[in-house]
């Protein structure tokens, strides 16, 4: 997680231009472009090209655990399998060699050099070249990123996964999202229906809504957490005083919930929400 900016945004050194594609399976892929605001600028220190890849909606996905030596009551080392409490492009197994050959692409390019690259330049097998190199010339080609006026908004970090930290009534409020200039890019809301006693013993409503096993009370209360993401993400907060779905309840959802969580993040005090990361064996 690349450190947060502690200043307004008038005080922000470089421009972040940033081109986002977002996949229905929660997957986000992202190029931002840095440079500095003043042209004359150029100290060497740089990060100028990033591209990385969230999914803001499954906190945990196959694949994606993590080997780990850990000390056992005795003393003695043993290696366990832990799942991360999000999922990054690149930790995968096979997506590890894409992510290595683009860092180094990135690590010497210019725009004049990454602007001229073609699909045959490009040998990937995770993600389509296409995708990467849309990405990439958007960015490189675009206007740089609005910047949100709120101090608090570019002291939250780059991503986020949290989750409500105890069950209550049998479902927890899940809240994804992603913020690269003190905005809220993109957000994912979703309800977790307790199945079992461990960590990743649930269901998504999102996947209970595509799998077309929703109840209506379900598909309603999904539409409703889309609308207010949209909300979030036009107006750049997380929350406000007045918000309409506040003291409702949708079926068994108490949505006063939701509006906890989400001033929480609003003034900062996401820490008690981040996901666990969890060993699975």
């Amino acid at each position: 997680m690349r450190y947060n900016q502690n200043s307004e945004s008038s005080f922000i050194g470089v421009y972040r231009n940033v081109a986002r594609l977002v996949c229905d399976d929660g997957w986000v892929y992202t190029f931002v472009y840095e440079h500095y605001k003043d042209p004359h600028k150029d100290d060497g220190t740089l990060i100028k090209y990033q591209f990385n890849g969230i999914n803001i909606r499954y906190a945990y996905i196959g694949g994606y655990e993590e080997s780990i030596e850990i000390q056992d009551n005795n003393g003695n080392l043993e290696t366990r399998r832990y799942a991360p409490g999000i999922a990054i492009w690149g930790m995968k197994e096979s997506e590890k060699r894409d992510s290595d050959v683009i860092n180094e692409l990135l690590r010497t390019a210019t725009n004049e050099t990454l602007l001229n690259i073609t699909e045959d330049d490009l040998e990937l097998s995770s993600i389509e070249e296409t995708v990467f190199i849309k990405l990439m010339k958007e960015a490189l080609t675009g206007e740089p990123q609005k910047e949100g006026e709120l101090k608090s908004y570019w002291n939250k970090p780059q991503y986020a996964m949290l989750q409500e930290p105890i069950w209550k009534d049998g479902y927890s409020f899940q809240v994804a999202f992603l913020n690269e200039t003190g905005c809220v890019d993109e957000v994912f809301i979703d309800v977790l229906y307790k199945v079992g006693e461990g960590k990743m013993d649930y269901t998504q409503l999102s996947d209970l809504v595509d799998q077309n096993i929703a109840t209506e009370e379900q598909k309603k209360l999904y539409s409703e957490l889309l609308k207010i993401g949209e909300t979030i993400k036009k107006r750049d907060v997380f929350v406000i005083e007045e918000e309409d779905f506040k003291s409702t309840t949708i079926g068994i959802v108490d949505m006063d919930r939701l509006y906890v969580f989400l001033k929480d993040i609003h003034t900062n005090n996401y820490l008690k929400y981040m996901v666990q990361g969890v060993y699975i064996d």
